[in-house]
């Protein structure tokens, strides 16, 4: 379905889902999770177990929320590490307009060897899972990511796994419709 031909209210989930959805095990290390993130130019994926069933979304928030645990640095956002960006730009965490996430291994120069990138993804990840259903509006899908104060959800059908919907899945349909 072309959404140029549709208002943004009669377009649902399933028009602009994504349906190949990338997951992780439990078990991957945090360190092979950056590496996965980096290469599939991604800054999340649900948590599925052996038996497929999904125990929760891990995300570049969650490795940064854990990170700044583990180094005991508390801060309100990057901008606030005192003094850890000067002289480093371009190297902290941010997206590029292409969309690109950048993960901030320079505040955490380490990391590699830490305890962080040896911790299992069950660790650090989201145990909630925030889903939609397919047939959800996109008015109800901003409202519902809004509210949530979350960038991606998986969306079910009938318990089953059938898609991911993304902040920028929204934005990208609704610059496709027409002026």
């Amino acid at each position: 379905m072309e959404t140029t031909e549709m208002a943004v209210s009669e377009l649902t989930v399933s028009d602009i889902m994504r349906t190949e959805v990338f997951s992780v095990e439990p078990e991957l290390t945090v360190g092979e999770l950056i590496k996965l993130f980096m290469t599939r130019d991604i800054s999340g994926a649900p948590v599925v177990n052996r038996d497929g069933v999904v125990v929760g979304v891990v995300s570049t928030t969650d490795i940064l929320r854990f990170a700044l645990d583990e180094a005991e640095v508390k801060a309100e956002s990057v901008e606030d590490l005192p003094g850890e960006m000067e002289g480093r730009e371009g190297e902290g965490f941010y997206m590029t307009p292409e969309g690109t996430a950048h993960f901030p291994m320079v505040l955490f120069p380490g990391l590699p060897g830490t305890r962080l990138a040896s911790r299992p993804v069950r660790d650090i990840m989201t145990s909630v899972t925030f889903s939609v259903r397919p047939d959800a509006t996109l008015p109800e899908l901003a409202r519902f990511l809004l509210k949530g104060k979350i960038h991606r959800a998986l969306v079910f059908d009938h318990r089953h796994l059938v898609g991911l919907v993304t902040t920028l899945d929204l934005v990208r349909a609704i610059a496709d419709l027409p002026s």
